[in-house]
C-alpha cells in the first residue's frame, strides 16, 4: 500500500490504476472512511489502501481492461453546454440522481457557456444536508445573454472558482391584469438564499442587472383580481369574466352591477428549485366568491420577492338617486421587494402596500357629480424593486469573496401599472433600483477574504435596506487587497482586520455606517467620508495634490499618514486618541474641527 497522501484528487479526468487488483473478481469491494480519509480496496486476494486528504467527490471502480482497476472520482461533472449544466445542478440537487447528505461534487467546464441556449434560467442549486459543491469555470464565461440569471443558490456549501459571469438579467415578474402588483428583480449574476454559503475566487460579474417586474394595468376596466408577479414570472391575468346586469327597481331606479367572478394565481420565483415546491410567489387576486357583495376571498399577500395580488370590485349605480354603492376588497401587500396590488373601487385605503424598495398599488375611486356618473380608474398595481444587480444575498445567507471583480452592473425599479384616468388622491408607485453591484438583505454581514497577492475589486455600488429592516455589513480580511470604486450606499459598518487592507479608489466610499480600522485603510483619491472610524491600523493617504475630509468623529490608536505630495487631512468632526500623525514630503496640511488628539506628530 501507498503511504504517502493524495491530495487534490478531484479532476474529471483524475486516475489511479490499481493493476495489482482484479476489479473483476467476486470477492471485488471498496470502502471509504471519511474520517481519516482512507480508501480500501481489494479482489480477496490483494488489497490497496489510499490515504486522501482535502475535498473527496467519492470514487468510482472500473476494470482497466489489463487486469487491474481504475480509480476516478466518481461525482464530478464536466459540462460544455447550458443543458449539460443544468443536468448536473439537477443531479446534485435535492431529489436528483446523485443526491445524498454528506457528498461532495465538482462541476468543471469545459466550454464558455450561453444560458440563452437552454431557453430558460438555469436550476437552482439545492443541496442535501451536509453536501457540498464546487464549480469550476476553468477560465470559461457563463452568460447569460441579457436574458437569463446567473446561479441562484438555494441551500449548501457551493464554491466557485475562474469563472466570468457576464450580461445576466434578473428580471421581476409583472404583476397580472389587474391590479396585481410587480414581483421584485433580485441577483442577476448570483442569488444567495437564506440556507446557503458560497464562495467566490477568481470570479468576475460584467454587465449583470436586475429588474424590478411592472405593476398590473387595467384593461379597459374589466378583469379586476389578477396575481401579483414573483421574483421570476408573471401573472397571467385575470381570466374571470364579468357580469353585467341592468334590473328595474322602484320607478326611476335602475342599478348597474360588474363583478369580477375570479381571481388568478401570482408569479412564482421563474426556475426550479429542487425539493421545493415554490418560492416567491405573488399573492392570488381577490375573488368575489357569489351571492352578496360581501362575499370574497381577499387579495393574499406575495411572498419574498412577490407582489400583492389586485383587489376585485363591483358598483351600483342607483341613478335616480344619484348614490353609487361601492364594494370590493383591498389589494394585496408585497412581501419584500413586491409591489402591493391594486384596491377594488372601494377608498383610499384599498391598495396595497409594496414592500421594501417596492412601490403602493392604487385604487378607483366613484362618485356622483352635475347628474352624471363620475369615476377615477386607477386600481393597479405597484412596481418591484431591482436589486443586486452582481449579487443578492439574503438575509440567513452567507457570501465569501477571495477574489475577482464586479463591474458595469446595473439594477432598475419596475414601473407601476398604468392608469387610466388619474385621481390624484392614491397613485400607485414604481419600484427602487439599489445595488448595482451586491446588495445585502436584512442584517447580513458581507465578508471579503483575499489571501496574499489576490484582489477583489468592486467597481458596482454595495446596498442594503438603509435601517428599513436591517443594515448590511462589511468585513475585510486576509493578506489581499480589497478595492472599493463606487459610492456604496451600505449602512452597517466596515471592519478591516489586521493584516486586511481596503483601498478606496475611483469614486468608491464606505457607505454610511461606523468604521473599524485595525489594518490599513488606503485612500486612493481625495475623498469624503461621513461615518465614525476607531483606527487601530492604519490610515494612509496614497493620493498626491488632493484632500481627504473625515465628517465623522474619528478616534487614532493607530497611525496617520499624509504620504506624499501637497495633501490635505480635514478632521471635521474631531481628531482624539494617542496615536501618530506621520507627515510626508510636501506642503501638507492638518484641519482639526472639534475634538482634539493626544497624537503623537
Amino acid at each position: 500500500s501507498f503511504a504517502g497522501t493524495i491530495t487534490g484528487f478531484s479532476g474529471a479526468t483524475d486516475t489511479i490504476d490499481l493493476a495489482g487488483i482484479n476489479h473483476n473478481s467476486a470477492q471485488f469491494s471498496q470502502s471509504f472512511n471519511a474520517s481519516t480519509g482512507i480508501l480500501t480496496v481489494t479482489d480477496g486476494t490483494n488489497t490497496a489502501t489510499l490515504h486522501f486528504s482535502g475535498a473527496t467527490y467519492g470514487f468510482a471502480a472500473t476494470s482497466d481492461g489489463a487486469g487491474g482497476t481504475l480509480i476516478k472520482p466518481a461525482n464530478v461533472y464536466t459540462v460544455h453546454n447550458a443543458a449539460e449544466l443544468n443536468a448536473a445542478l439537477l443531479a446534485v440537487s435535492q431529489g436528483g440522481s446523485a443526491a445524498a447528505a454528506n457528498t461532495s461534487y465538482s462541476i468543471e467546464l469545459a466550454a464558455d457557456i450561453s444560458v440563452s441556449s437552454l431557453g430558460a434560467n438555469l436550476s437552482a442549486i439545492n443541496l442535501a444536508s451536509g453536501s457540498s459543491l464546487v464549480i469550476h469555470g476553468g477560465g470559461h464565461t457563463l452568460d447569460g445573454g441579457n436574458a437569463y440569471r446567473g446561479l441562484f443558490v438555494y441551500g449548501g456549501n457551493v464554491t466557485i472558482d475562474h469563472l466570468a459571469i457576464n450580461h445576466t438579467l434578473a428580471q421581476g415578474g409583472a404583476g397580472g391584469t389587474q391590479g396585481g402588483g410587480g414581483g421584485a428583480g433580485l441577483g442577476g449574476g448570483l442569488f444567495v438564499a437564506a440556507g446557503a454559503t458560497v464562495s467566490i475566487s477568481d470570479v468576475s460579474f460584467s454587465g449583470d442587472r436586475a429588474v424590478g417586474g411592472k405593476g398590473g394595468s387595467l384593461d379597459g376596466g374589466a378583469n379586476n383580481g389578477a396575481g401579483g408577479g414573483g421574483m421570476g414570472s408573471a401573472a397571467s391575468a385575470n381570466t374571470g369574466q364579468y357580469r353585467h346586469d341592468g334590473t328595474r327597481g322602484p320607478v326611476g331606479h335602475s342599478t348597474y352591477v360588474a363583478t369580477a367572478f375570479d381571481g388568478t394565481a401570482g408569479g412564482g420565483v421563474g426556475l426550479n428549485i429542487p425539493g421545493q415546491g415554490g418560492l416567491a410567489h405573488g399573492g392570488a387576486g381577490g375573488a368575489w366568491t357569489g351571492g352578496s357583495f360581501s362575499n370574497y376571498t381577499p387579495a393574499a399577500t406575495g411572498g419574498f420577492g412577490g407582489g400583492g395580488g389586485g383587489g376585485f370590485y363591483s358598483y351600483m349605480n342607483s341613478i335616480a338617486t344619484s348614490q353609487i354603492s361601492r364594494v370590493g376588497s383591498n389589494g394585496g401587500n408585497g412581501g419584500f421587494g413586491g409591489g402591493g396590488g391594486g384596491g377594488g373601487l372601494q377608498g383610499r385605503i384599498g391598495a396595497g402596500q409594496g414592500g421594501f424598495g417596492a412601490g403602493n398599488g392604487s385604487v378607483s375611486i366613484a362618485y356622483r357629480a352635475d347628474g352624471s356618473y363620475q369615476s377615477k380608474i386607477g386600481n393597479v398595481g405597484g412596481g418591484g424593486l431591482g436589486a443586486g444587480g452582481g449579487v443578492f444575498v439574503q438575509e440567513g445567507g452567507t457570501l465569501i469573496l477571495e477574489s475577482g471583480s464586479l463591474s458595469g452592473g446595473s439594477v432598475a425599479g419596475g414601473a407601476a401599472g398604468a392608469i387610466q384616468a388619474a385621481h390624484q388622491l392614491y397613485m400607485p408607485g414604481a419600484g427602487q433600483g439599489l445595488g448595482s453591484g451586491i446588495f445585502i438583505q436584512g442584517n447580513e454581514t458581507l465578508t471579503f477574504a483575499p489571501p496574499s497577492g489576490a484582489t477583489v475589486t468592486v467597481a458596482d455600488v454595495i446596498a442594503d435596506q438603509g435601517g428599513d429592516g436591517g443594515r448590511g455589513a462589511v468585513d475585510i480580511k486576509g493578506a489581499g487587497i480589497v478595492e472599493f470604486d463606487a459610492a456604496n450606499t451600505y449602512s452597517g459598518g466596515t471592519t478591516i482586520e489586521a493584516g486586511a487592507t481596503l483601498k478606496l479608489a475611483g469614486q468608491g466610499n464606505i457607505g454610511s455606517g461606523p468604521v473599524t480600522d485595525n489594518g490599513d485603510l488606503l485612500l486612493a483619491y481625495s475623498v469624503t467620508l461621513s461615518g465614525t472610524i476607531n483606527d487601530n491600523g492604519t490610515i494612509h493617504l496614497g493620493f498626491h495634490d488632493g484632500t481627504a475630509v473625515f465628517n465623522g468623529a474619528v478616534t487614532l490608536s493607530g497611525a496617520f499618514s499624509f504620504g506624499d505630495g501637497a495633501n490635505e487631512a480635514d478632521f471635521n468632526g474631531g481628531l482624539t486618541g494617542t496615536g501618530s500623525i506621520n507627515f510626508g514630503t510636501g506642503d501638507q496640511t492638518l484641519k482639526i474641527t472639534g475634538a482634539m488628539p493626544s497624537a503623537v506628530i
